[in-house]
């Protein structure tokens, strides 16, 4: 048996947790720039506003409903979303963290009595340690339990837990979800599935094997048998190394100065270098583009990347700067409003077995691991950005809005909650 614990409405709620008077009201949380809602109260739901819409869409709604608007304060949703993973973890031996707001659990060889309490357990540990609200749903696969939180969302009779215990079970709840509530199935193989008669989980697990492998692929027969009760999928325990690191945010206001953009790569490039040794690997290609917005008829158009290699395999934040500012004075052109720009790495190893150089020497490699470990531990305990680099400016005009955003109460010492 798997359970999945899904924190609801995450961000909302992360907001809910330092201002409970907002508890039953309309919440929504922006991405940067304040620019398309990424979460929704369900009051908000209830509305009708879609996920991933541009705010301005709804701006008389929001008004008219009185609906509480937050710029993203990722910094605080990352510390809660720890807290929320290390209390799973307290009470389960194998976890997988599938997301910010989401992670699997193992059950095997637990009773359905006992898991019904561990879960039961487990939702009140997190919303009395954490205050944050969650839904567990369990399966005898993956994909079932991802079923099983689905229906403990939709229905308040389930108290946030619902367990398939039996087939019986299982087809009486799958008729309740349509085929785009299903893990896996997005958008485009919903129309697909609609146009051909299949509307809800129960039709698509009866679907024929040979029909579901022509027009899904494996992928999606793999779904099909595990809502039959056929495993496919196992719990992923040890970390996927990534294949390529990408920092890059659109920018508060048009960016026409050539010193705003070097603070802006500078920036991306310091935030890549420590997503690298976060991971313990080591790159060896930086690629830079830049972009004047697209979209707009009143401005010249202008877009151009750039690949270079680095002099050797690294993780040294000063020296992915530079190569990424290298690269920007070859493609930057004088006389266009930029409006985003993204750094990446490519070509990632493992730091424990990168490749030795013969004119960079091991005690130079030491010396910039020690700097990068005090750098990254301050950082760490006093909060992001408390050093950084002179090349990413003092106070970046260009960076993006967040007007509407809460303190980070738990990782900023000057941004605690204050209780008089």
């Amino acid at each position: 048996m798997y359970a999945v614990i899904d924190c609801n409405n995450f961000y909302v709620s992360c907001e809910r947790v330092f201002q409970p008077h907002l508890k039953k009201r309309p919440v929504v949380v922006l991405s940067n720039n304040d620019g398309c809602i990424i979460s929704r109260s369900d009051e908000v739901k209830r509305m009708g506003v879609k996920m991933g819409s541009p705010a301005f869409e709804y701006h008389d709604l929001f008004d008219k409903e009185n609906v509480h608007i937050f710029s993203p304060n990722f910094p605080l949703y990352a510390d809660l979303s720890s807290r929320v993973m290390r209390t799973i973890s307290a009470l389960s031996q194998r976890l997988e963290v599938y997301s910010i707001d989401e992670a699997f659990i193992d059950f095997s060889n637990f009773s359905t009595t006992l898991i019904e309490k561990q879960c039961i357990l487990l939702k009140k540990l997190i919303q009395k340690n954490i205050g944050i609200p969650v839904s567990i749903g369990v399966g005898t696969t993956m994909t079932l339990a991802k079923a099983a939180n689905e229906v403990a969302k939709k229905n308040e009779r389930f108290a946030g837990v619902c367990l398939i215990k039996n087939n019986t079970e299982r087809d009486k709840y799958l008729v309740t979800l349509k085929v785009d509530d299903i893990w896996g199935i997005g958008a485009g193989l919903r129309a697909f599935l609609n146009a051909h008669g299949i509307y809800n989980a129960y039709k698509l697990a009866q679907a024929p094997d040979l029909w579901v492998k022509q027009y899904m692929t494996i992928s999606g027969l793999k779904t099909v048998w595990e809502l039959r009760g056929r495993k496919c999928h196992d719990l992923t325990s040890e970390h996927v190394a990534k294949k390529s690191i990408i920092s890059s945010r659109t920018f508060g206001r048009p960016v026409t100065i050539y010193r705003e953009l070097v603070e802006s790569v500078s920036t991306y490039a310091a935030r890549a270098a420590e997503k690298l040794r976060e991971e313990g690997e080591v790159a060896s290609f930086v690629s830079l583009s830049i972009r004047t917005n697209l979209h707009s008829s009143s401005q010249k158009h202008y877009y151009n990347t750039l690949t270079e290699s680095l002099s050797h395999e690294t993780d040294y934040s000063p020296t992915i700067i530079s190569s990424a500012v290298q690269i920007l004075k070859k493609i930057y052109r004088r006389g266009y409003q930029y409006k985003k720009a993204c750094v990446s790495l490519h070509e990632l190893s493992s730091k424990d077995i990168q490749q030795q150089h013969l004119f960079y020497s091991h005690e130079k490699r030491q010396k910039e691991d020690r700097t990068m470990k005090a750098v990254d531990l301050i950082n760490f305990e006093f909060g992001s950005g408390t050093i950084e680099f002179a090349s990413q400016g003092k106070r970046p005009g260009w960076k993006g809005n967040a007007v509407k955003r809460t303190p980070r109460y738990t990782t900023k010492w000057n941004e605690l909650l204050e209780v008089s």
